[in-house]
């Protein structure tokens, strides 16, 4: 794709409130126990957004990057050979 960065990325998750559940709502561990859900967002070097998934609220980071990447392959097709991936804490773990 013209103008995407893809040889810098980054990705995180985000919890946002789900007031009407949803199929993937779940217990939001920082609004008291309301309906929430996440979403991991993967972005390319100028903040474009190339492909989000959406989780239960309670979910780690760390799970959610795999099924992330894997958007951005089946949308837009294979990566540069080593893009550089800027991820935070959240995604600190055994898994990543």
């Amino acid at each position: 794709m013209i103008g995407l960065d893809l040889d810098d990325l980054s990705a995180d998750g985000a919890i946002t409130k789900a007031p009407c559940g949803g199929e993937v709502a779940g217990c939001n561990p920082v609004d008291r126990g309301k309906q929430g859900t996440k979403r991991s967002v993967v972005c390319d070097g100028a903040g474009i957004p190339l492909h989000l998934i959406s989780a239960r609220a309670n979910d780690h980071d760390s799970p959610l990057l795999k099924p992330t990447l894997i958007g951005i392959y089946d949308m837009i097709g294979p990566l540069p050979e080593r893009p550089c991936l800027h991820l935070d804490r959240g995604y600190d773990s055994g898994k990543t």
